[in-house]
């Protein structure tokens, strides 16, 4: 039982490392919502290991975003990203006051 637990959370810490940011421009997760999925149809697609691609987009108050899509798992074949994956990672990240990042699995969002 001790082993299983500390497996669960050693994967864990190897599958997702995030955090909110502590300072910058304050955010509201609401003026900039609408706009994650057309982010993420720009960021969507094949990408290489180590590849990072990089969208910016400006809220209803006038707060300037700047998104970052990057596969981090290894390998050598290309690896497919769809919008709604890249969605699910991004609203996790603007839930932050000032932002954030994480990664989860195989890819970086910020």
């Amino acid at each position: 039982m001790q082993f299983l637990n500390v497996f669960l959370l050693a994967f864990a810490a190897v599958s997702v490392n995030a955090g909110c940011y502590k300072s910058g421009p304050k955010t509201n997760k609401g003026n900039i919502a609408a706009d994650v999925a057309t982010v993420c149809n720009f960021l969507q697609g094949g990408y290489l290991s180590g590849e990072e691609r990089y969208q910016c987009a400006v809220d209803k108050s006038g707060v300037k975003w700047d998104f970052a899509l990057k596969r981090v798992s290894s390998g050598n074949t290309v690896r497919q990203i769809l919008s709604a994956e890249c969605q699910n990672g991004m609203n996790k990240e603007i839930g932050c006051t000032y932002g954030g990042d994480a990664t989860y699995s195989n890819w970086y969002y910020k």
